[in-house]
């Protein structure tokens, strides 16, 4: 009994884990062209991103997650260990980790988004 107690979380959360691209438009946006844009790669998927917050509050969280075995999944991995996030029931799977890409136009609005579940 000592020991679930001392591995008890205040919250558990499952849900996706994914890699955030979002790239904002210079200009007005058009569609079937290049469009000049800069780029920022973050952690996302909502459930990660509820239990990144709650850990940086200072719950102690478990998050139930899948990722790739490869490189981002290895990033979201890190960056969850190091906010605070508990991993112990995290399933690496052989299928990439998944993506979702937005496009802003200049002013923040969202103009195109698509979420990539990829799998070899």
């Amino acid at each position: 009994m000592k020991q679930a107690l001392k591995d008890a979380v205040d919250v558990v959360c499952v849900g996706a884990s994914l890699v955030d691209l979002t790239f904002q438009c210079k200009g007005n946006p058009i569609l079937h062209t290049s469009n000049p844009s800069s780029f920022v790669r973050s952690p996302g998927g909502v459930m990660r991103n509820i239990a990144h917050h709650l850990a940086l509050l200072g719950c102690s969280v478990e998050l139930i997650t899948v990722v790739g075995k490869d490189p981002d999944g290895e990033w979201l991995e890190k960056i969850s260990v190091d906010a605070g996030i508990r991993l112990n029931h995290i399933h690496r799977t052989e299928s990439a980790t998944g993506i979702y890409s937005s496009v802003l136009a200049p002013d923040g609005d969202l103009f195109h988004w698509s979420r990539y579940l990829r799998h070899r």
